[in-house]
């Protein structure tokens, strides 16, 4: 019904709906007019032999995990006070290098992902809890800059670099997912 009154209502202002979006993101002032998704499947889902695709996925599994480490022990070593935002600029700059991490605001736990926050955008990896894949998403003004840094963040390999090691040790790395369990069912069970 929304959808028919708003199509209706366009009609009779003899208006394109994209003509309609513009507008509403100019009173608005909404600045991230652009969205991004990724999905990376780590096995072949297609697989007609149950057990390699078993064997696939749970190496999937592995893969995923290690990307999405990879960022949650950044986010949770913010949260816990062990690293700066200018030290996550390093560990982020060593590891990719095509990308540029000089506006980069913080890198936050968000429940069920890391956020990795910009000036101007935002990008956010997160594991599935039930399959072998990561999904990402980028939100910004600048559309190719949104596809290129997902591009980017999504297929990192998940290496812990020399910098990313001197303050994320292996420990704690290995404790993300248990901390991250922790604040979760702490906001479930007492709330903000």
């Amino acid at each position: 019904m929304i959808a028919t009154a708003l199509s209706a209502h366009l009609f009779l202002e003899k208006k394109l709906i994209s003509e309609h979006l513009q507008e509403i993101y100019k009173e608005f002032n909404i600045r991230h007019r652009c969205y991004f998704r990724s999905d990376i499947t780590y096995y072949n889902e297609s697989e007609p032999d149950p057990e390699k695709m078993k064997a696939a996925k749970a190496e999937g599994e592995k893969q995923r995990d290690k990307i999405d480490t990879f960022y949650l022990g950044i986010a949770m070593a913010r949260r816990e006070g062990l690293i700066t935002v200018p030290q996550a600029k390093e560990i982020l700059t060593e590891a990719m290098s095509e990308a540029d991490f000089s506006n980069l605001k913080d890198v936050l736990f968000v429940g069920d992902a890391t956020f990795i926050e910009f000036e101007d955008m935002f990008v956010e990896v997160r594991r599935s809890g039930t399959d072998a894949k990561l999904r990402g998403y980028a939100n910004g003004a600048d559309s190719e800059k949104c596809r290129k840094y997902l591009e980017i963040m999504v297929n990192y390999s998940g290496e812990g670099t020399p910098r990313y090691r001197e303050f994320v040790s292996d420990e704690f790395r290995a404790s993300v997912y248990k901390k991250q369990e922790k604040i979760y069912k702490r906001y479930l069970y007492k709330g903000l």
